[in-house]
């Protein structure tokens, strides 16, 4: 059993390494950590967000040459995202061990303070917080572990699990949202983040959808003219984008509009034709053709809309094409240093 190692990537000149550590990784199963990374690299994230090196904190520990777990975390992000590769499936022992070996790690490159939400999957988020809990304590910080903020579920879609457009395609526009549309998308933004998240000011909204808004990852359903809801894209990468936000306004619910909207833009990242829906810019993707389109379940009772689309949500479902396993288990969790 080879070695494990933890290296730290976060300068402009290290990120490449990075890039290349992950590239042979690249499916729903990193999208998180590498889907970050890469949205940080992209030359529209850097002039809409102002990002540098500084902006980046980049980890991978390594079986040998082998990458077996990535932490990265970009200002302005909603959490740090851990991610181990679907080719990885560690044992219980080693996983115990990769995690002990990045915490160990942790304290020399960043603050105790600045890892405050983590997400990622389930057993490993829930390690590293279990081991960073013992390892601050032993310091002699305080740490407070609130209930996980969801459990959820990590999903994918591809071609060959993609259903016939549903009829309810027909009945909408659905396209990316213009930067008229930025005032009514902030206060659906702060309605979507409800009680899951830190409440967000009108102000902050109004920010985060301008600049969605002019990287193109907003898509928005038209009902008779009216923005009925809207949908987030984003974490691009060569093979995979995933489906952040899925909303529809109260007033508009119960109409077929989230699985028109989700249907959409799956098949649209996907190549899928038929599209089966008006509003798409004409041509492909402006960051290409996806294999996977990756989706984040956290309510149960939605579950069966994105299998409709084509999202694998079920105990035993696989891709067919790659006999992959369609989700795996995710967390989202809180972590405050006390102040005494």
């Amino acid at each position: 059993m080879a070695h494990l190692s933890v290296k730290e990537f976060s300068s402009d000149t290290t990120a490449f390494e990075f890039f290349e550590a992950l590239k042979d990784h690249d499916d729903c199963y990193m999208n998180f950590p590498f889907g970050s990374f890469m949205d940080s690299i992209e030359e529209r994230q850097l002039r809409v967000r102002d990002i540098t090196g500084d902006s980046r904190v980049l980890v991978g520990v390594f079986d040998g040459d082998v990458l077996i777990l990535a932490l990265v975390n970009v200002v302005g992000d909603f959490a740090w995202v851990l991610g181990c590769p679907s080719s990885q499936e560690l044992p219980e022992a080693r996983a115990q061990e990769a995690i002990s070996s990045l915490v160990s790690f942790l304290p020399s490159v960043i603050k105790a303070k600045s890892l405050d939400r983590l997400f990622g999957p389930q057993d490993l988020v829930d390690a590293l917080i279990d081991k960073w809990t013992v390892d601050m304590t032993a310091r002699g910080l305080h740490i407070e572990v609130p209930p996980p903020v969801f459990r959820s579920k990590a999903s994918l879609a591809t071609l060959a699990t993609l259903p016939a457009p549903p009829p309810v395609l027909s009945k909408y526009r659905i396209e990316l949202a213009r930067s008229n549309d930025v005032e009514t998308l902030a206060s659906f933004y702060i309605d979507f983040l409800g009680v899951r998240h830190d409440r967000m000011s009108l102000q902050g909204a109004w920010a985060s959808m301008d600049e969605s808004i002019r990287l193109g990852d907003i898509w928005v359903c038209r009902d008779q003219g009216e923005i009925a809801g809207y949908t987030a894209t984003g974490r691009t990468t060569a093979r995979t984008v995933a489906i952040r936000n899925v909303y529809v306004s109260p007033e508009h619910r119960r109409k077929g509009i989230a699985e028109a909207m989700t249907a959409a833009v799956t098949r649209f990242y996907l190549g899928a034709q038929p599209l089966g829906f008006e509003g798409a810019p004409d041509g492909p993707p402006a960051r290409g053709v996806k294999d996977e389109v990756c989706l984040n379940v956290v309510d149960d009772f939605v579950a069966k809309l994105y299998k409709k689309c084509g999202f694998l949500l079920g105990e035993d479902d696989r891709d067919p094409a790659s006999g992959k396993k369609g989700w795996f288990a995710t967390t989202l969790r809180a972590i405050r240093v006390a102040d005494e």
